[in-house]
């Protein structure tokens, strides 16, 4: 057995072992499993957008409410403080002031969880385009491992061709060699 045979075993047993791998991948369905792992991610991230929603919707009802009332209250203490010797309004003022910072910062607040209720709504639906894209991703992978493998196997079949044409070379030349001396 020369050189060009063991390569050529060689790279038809690399190329058995593409094709057999290859197989298996498509077999054991691992394109289909990235997919479901995707879409699964998906899944709960739409039900967690759900709930930030209504939360976030929820905190900015009562925080707009909260707001006003606070206001109110302010404008109350300031309209108390009007009257001449009288500082009976600072408490009122003071307490709808922060009664309006409060309902300001939750009405903030809701308006960010709404955001990141859209932002998560924008993650669950490319979660989505990429699930049914790694299925044509990972196919075209396997299916370019496998005609790779097939290549391995003909080159390594074209090296036991030329390994055995060299051979029957050697084999005419001392047949003529044979020949000549007679």
């Amino acid at each position: 057995m020369n050189k060009l045979d063991t390569i050529g075993i060689i790279l038809i047993i690399f190329g058995l072992l593409g094709i057999i791998g290859t197989a298996y991948s498509f077999t054991l369905g691992t394109a289909t499993d990235a997919q479901q792992v995707l879409l699964d991610s998906s899944i709960i991230i739409e039900r967690h957008e759900d709930s930030i929603r209504s939360t976030g919707e929820s905190i900015k009802g009562i925080g707009y409410p909260m707001e006003q009332v606070g206001g109110y209250m302010r404008d109350a203490g300031r309209l108390i403080n009007v009257l001449p010797f009288v500082k009976a309004g600072d408490p009122l003022q003071n307490g709808g002031e922060l009664m309006y910072d409060v309902g300001s910062t939750l009405n903030e607040t809701g308006s960010d969880l709404i955001d990141t209720a859209n932002n998560m709504r924008t993650l669950a639906e490319n979660l989505r385009k990429l699930s049914d894209d790694i299925i044509v991703m990972m196919n075209m992978a396997m299916m370019g491992i496998g005609l790779m493998s097939f290549m391995f196997i003909i080159t390594g079949f074209g090296f036991l061709e030329i390994g055995s044409d060299r051979r029957e070379i050697t084999r005419l030349r001392s047949e003529l060699d044979e020949l000549k001396r007679r």
